[in-house]
């Protein structure tokens, strides 16, 4: 299923009616008293690719695929800054040293690697941040991992970039991105800005809530005045290759304005 920016998978929060499993079941595209198991997370501002489960049995094997990193994850991002120069200049140095952000390698021609620790800094909002070695203080770090390949360049001076994360953690893509210098462009939790996007428009703010997985993403407090929160960011699960089958959704429009 391809899920729209703005949705959460099942219901929570201020979103008990509003979520993807509800609309599917009030569409009829699945019968109201079928089962339908979600097999692993989403957060509500990305779009894309969601696989859901006839039996238990089903998503349990499934879940544990994506838990073991057995399924072969690919993203669209949408980010601020010319993001092939940091491809090239990882190609020049050939390492993680020098001039290259921490944690970053080239993984192989045209890619590069982020390696490190992703650690959650505040609960409350659900904050993460990257950390290149594991710290002995604060919230348990987990190790995380993502490869980046530059697409095409966007309006704005702005970059497409497909990201392939070996590693699941919350909002992993988002830190790595941010920690690159290259932040998605929308994104205000992680160094975008507020944009009234025509693909993400900007929609009347109900309720604040916070950004924990599994939750809505809280505005920073700057932003909790406005009126208006964003719809999505610029970031889309794109294709799951399972051990057995591969699926594929739609390219989002904003990665096609370049």
């Amino acid at each position: 299923v391809r899920k729209p920016s703005s949705l959460p998978i099942h219901p929570c929060g201020s979103y008990r009616f509003n979520s993807l499993i509800a609309i599917l079941r009030a569409q009829g595209t699945v019968a109201a008293q079928a089962e339908l198991h979600p097999t692993h997370r989403l957060d509500r501002l990305t779009s894309g690719l969601v696989i859901f489960a006839k039996t238990k049995s089903a998503a349990r094997q499934i879940s544990s695929w994506f838990q073991g990193s057995e399924i072969r994850k690919t993203y669209l991002a949408r980010v601020r800054g010319c993001f092939r120069r940091i491809v090239e200049r990882a190609g020049e140095l050939g390492s993680g040293e020098g001039e290259l952000p921490a944690g970053v390698s080239l993984a192989r021609a045209g890619r590069i690697r982020l390696t490190g620790f992703i650690q959650c800094i505040d609960h409350k909002i659900g904050k993460y941040v990257y950390c290149a070695e594991k710290p002995c203080v604060g919230e348990e770090a987990k190790d995380a991992a993502t490869e980046f390949e530059f697409v095409s360049d966007a309006p704005n001076g702005e970059s497409v970039v497909k990201c392939f994360p070996s590693t699941g953690r919350t909002h992993q893509i988002r830190v790595h991105l941010l920690h690159l210098g290259f932040p998605i462009a929308n994104d205000i939790c992680y160094g975008g800005e507020l944009r009234d996007d025509s693909s993400l428009p900007l929609i009347p703010h109900v309720q604040q809530a916070s950004c924990v997985d599994g939750g809505e993403d809280r505005l920073p407090a700057r932003a909790e005045e406005t009126t208006m929160h964003p719809s999505g960011i610029f970031l889309h699960a794109l294709t799951y290759a399972l051990p057995e089958h591969e699926y594929t959704s739609e390219t989002p429009p904003w990665a096609e304005d370049g």
